[in-house]
Formats: structure tokens, sequence, C-alpha cells
């Protein structure tokens, strides 16, 4: 009886540790995409047009 108690605590974790992973992935792959502004100008007229806020995002190679 323990060796059975002990296989069903051990089992418990693991299916609900597969279905959280399952979701998260689901959850991944229904999520929509970005569609980057490549100006700023651009940018900037599709966030007043759409009342939202904008994230300038630049880098420097050296």
């Amino acid at each position: 009886m323990t060796n059975e108690n002990a296989k069903r605590n051990t089992r418990i974790p693991v299916v609900c540790s597969l279905l959280l992973f399952a979701l998260i992935n689901l959850s991944a792959f229904s999520a929509k995409t970005l569609d980057w502004a490549n100006s700023i100008e651009k940018g900037m007229q599709e966030a007043k047009r759409a009342n939202k806020p904008i994230m300038v995002d630049f880098y420097i190679d050296y």
C-alpha cells in the first residue's frame, strides 16, 4: 500500500507540470505577432491613431 501511495504522490506533480507546460506552449502559439514600425514618424502616427504608448528601441554597434 505504501508503494502505491508513493507512486501516486510522484505522478500528480509530474502530470500537473506537463499540463502547465502544454498550456504555456499553447498560449505562446496563439499570441499575436508585433508589427514593428521602421520609422519614428510611422510609429508615432500609428500610436496616435490607436491611442497606445510607443516603445523606441535603439542601439549602437562599435
